[in-house]
């Protein structure tokens, strides 16, 4: 399993006796050499990946986009990138650039290029597209729930936020749903649209994960099936 969260779900299903053995995914990235190829680029921007439909709530983009006007106010310069795909409408609005899907390359350089990477989901075993924005030297904003506690720092390569339960509504469903606290998100990035915090952040996040190598998990697995030492 790649994380000691996805770890502890399986001990509370096979019981806290099995042995396991944590296997983080690999986040070999290559800094990008083009421009991020927007409409236009904003001054400074925050960007996210996310599919982009109604049966993807878990991943609190609508909170990103409904506590997003209260950033503008704090910052006015500051501009959201979202990338994914999906039938999801969302309401038009001047400081938003919706890519669609896009390549590997171009994800990587508009990633690389944000001031921060926003990554809200409330179920991640491990979290890849946060380790790789880290891996570009990009500050994360996470939830304080998952496996993100495992990969982002409280302010040394980004920012977690506190997790709220809230009750949602999809079609005849209903159900308990974690999201982040907005007032703390909408701090996280007000604040790393600052430059000065940016920058200091970006060598920290690049080394967070740069043992994270597929070299790495490679050779686990090869040393516990025993064909390597």
């Amino acid at each position: 399993m790649p994380s000691d969260y996805s770890a502890g779900g399986i001990r509370r299903f096979l019981g806290n006796g099995t042995a396991l053995v944590k296997v983080p995914l690999g986040v070999d990235v290559v800094l990008p050499m083009g421009p991020p190829d927007l409409p236009h680029t904003p001054r400074s921007y925050v960007a996210a990946v996310s599919r982009l439909d109604p049966l993807a709530a878990h991943k609190n983009i609508a909170s990103v986009l409904e506590c997003w006007p209260d950033v503008v106010r704090l910052t006015p310069e500051a501009g959201l990138v979202l990338i994914g795909s999906g039938g999801q409408k969302l309401q038009p609005a001047s400081y938003m650039i919706r890519t669609g899907g896009v390549s590997d390359d171009r994800r990587s350089a508009i990633v690389a290029r944000s001031h921060a990477f926003v990554f809200p989901s409330a179920i991640e075993a491990f979290g890849l597209a946060a380790a790789e924005a880290l891996a570009l030297g990009t500050p994360v904003i996470a939830m304080r729930c998952g496996a993100m506690p495992e990969l982002v720092v409280h302010g040394a390569n980004g920012y977690l936020v506190d997790a709220e339960e809230v009750e949602v509504h999809l079609g005849d469903h209903h159900g308990m749903h974690l999201r982040p606290n907005r007032e703390q998100l909408v701090t996280a990035l007000s604040s790393l649209m600052d430059e000065a915090c940016r920058a200091g952040m970006r060598a920290a996040a690049a080394d967070s994960v740069k043992h994270l190598t597929w070299r790495r998990v490679l050779d686990t697995y090869l040393r516990l099936g025993g064909i390597a030492p």
